[in-house]
């Protein structure tokens, strides 16, 4: 839009300049002539009139009126040659002026316009970079995440039994994973027995202690599986009475 406003204020100047300039100072000189040639016309008429009169040919009031032509074609010339000279004078430096100036304020705006215009594609690129910036730092954040929630599926190596791991305490089994509680790393959450090898732990009165001895055969029967005895032996021996049973 700049660079048309220039291109429209340039024309403008040219067509003044070669055009209605030219135009106006010719209808300048050919009205100047004409009145020229209106006053040469009443000066030979008036001098017919003269010689006329002289010979009683014409009234006084005719010849009046031919020395009142003349009069008023010399006035004439002289407004043409006046208004000429205005032209010349005055309203051709005005009007060149003024033409000139739109032609140079239109080069400012255009100026001005392309330093906006650069300004703009300036902080366009900005935001782009910045946006850019944003995508990727989002783009690893959805990768980061993506990772972790492929990380929530724990697959166990074996098929089996999950039992929930408890931490027992005096305040009950806060330890116990549950939905939507808070975990930390290394955290005990779940626990996969071995259901093909079982460990049964037995308490035994410490004064019959001196009877159990590690590898010892024994049989152990479960109240909750009545009529099976399960046959083990002996792997460990705790060193220490258990001071929680009394």
């Amino acid at each position: 839009k700049a660079e048309l406003a220039r291109h429209n204020a340039e024309i403008e100047l040219n067509k003044y300049l070669k055009g209605d300039w030219e135009e106006q100072k010719t209808d300048a000189d050919l009205e100047v002539k004409r009145a020229e040639e209106a006053l040469r016309r009443a000066l030979e008429k008036l001098q017919d009139s003269k010689d006329l009169f002289e010979k009683n040919f014409i009234t006084k009031m005719e010849l009046d009126n031919d020395q009142f032509a003349v009069f008023e074609a010399e006035i004439t010339v002289q407004k043409a040659k006046l208004k000429k000279e205005i032209l010349e004078t005055y309203t051709h430096p005005k009007d060149m002026g003024q033409k000139q100036s739109d032609l140079a304020e239109a080069e400012k705006e255009l100026e001005r316009a392309k330093k906006s215009h650069d300004a703009k594609i300036s902080q366009c690129l900005a935001n782009k970079e910045a946006k850019a910036a944003e995508y990727e730092f989002t783009k690893q954040q959805l990768e980061k995440f993506v990772r972790q929630k492929s990380k929530t599926e724990i697959k166990a190596p074996a098929a089996g039994l999950v039992v929930y791991y408890s931490e027992n305490s005096r305040w009950g089994n806060e330890g116990q994973i549950a939905e939507g509680k808070e975990v930390w790393e290394r955290q005990t959450i779940i626990t996969l027995p071995d259901t093909s090898v079982m460990c049964a732990t037995v308490r035994i009165h410490e004064g019959k202690a001196d009877k159990v001895k590690v590898d010892q055969q024994a049989r152990v029967e479960i109240e909750g599986v009545p009529g099976v005895v399960y046959t083990g032996k002996v792997t460990k021996i705790a060193p220490l009475a258990d001071s929680q049973n009394r």
